[in-house]
């Protein structure tokens, strides 16, 4: 049925939390009449490209960076760098970051090991080493407790660009030093769904580039140079 044009019966999609979270809505909107039935599951485990093979999914958006598996193609969408996230009301200088984030507690967000695991190599190299005493599966909880003051994160721009629209109490600071990088693809299994793996990658890239670099540019302008959309 990928390869008619009459709807699909069911459209199976996993989404990365900060996408589902923020364009993910819009993309479902633009592509509703391409199944009759949706069903779209979020998260870390939702996102694994191995969810593919066991066929949990049609189609993911992800940040998973393990090696590309047989008879999976990883279609690239956008690279962006984690920032830190502090309160508003904090007075801070890029000057005085790793002094500030040493001092304060980190709510760390997240389930992927391998992105926990080059956190805590930069934190190690940073000289900070803040305690395991916060740890959230929610973007929209961890901004909160970073908006009340209960300490600090790191999270991508995409995950905290909406919620900065809306009036959350934080602001955003790049790296000091060389930023960790994400890379978000759109991983389909080969020579399943092409023309609904393109229609999902053009409607997200128009996204990206309509609703997430504009605000980017408003609110987090030194982050918009280092945002690169395929």
């Amino acid at each position: 049925r990928f390869g008619e044009s009459a709807p699909l019966p069911t459209l199976r999609i996993g989404m990365l939390n900060s996408f589902a979270s923020t364009l993910g809505p819009f993309v479902i909107k633009a592509l509703q009449d391409s199944a009759v039935h949706w069903y779209v599951d979020t998260g870390f485990a939702a996102s694994r490209i191995i969810t593919l093979l066991d066929r949990r999914f049609d189609f993911i958006i992800t940040a998973d960076e393990t090696k590309p598996l047989p008879a999976v193609i990883a279609t690239p969408l956008f690279s962006e760098p984690y920032r830190i996230v502090l309160p508003s009301s904090l007075h801070a200088r890029t000057d005085r970051l790793v002094k500030i984030l040493s001092e304060m507690n980190m709510i760390r967000f997240g389930r992927d090991p391998n992105m926990m695991s080059r956190i805590d190599h930069w934190l190690s190299g940073a000289g900070i080493q803040p305690p395991k005493r916060y740890h959230l599966d929610t973007i929209e909880g961890t901004v909160q407790m970073v908006s009340e003051g209960i300490g600090w994160s790191l999270l991508p721009p995409l995950a905290v660009f909406r919620l900065i629209e809306r009036g959350e109490a934080i602001k955003t600071f790049k790296f000091p030093g060389k930023a960790i990088r994400r890379t978000v693809s759109m991983v389909s299994r080969e020579g399943e769904g092409v023309h609904i793996a393109e229609r999902i990658r053009s409607v997200a890239v128009g996204l990206l580039k309509e609703r997430y670099l504009p605000s980017v540019k408003k609110n987090m302008p030194d982050a918009l140079a280092d945002i690169v959309i395929y």
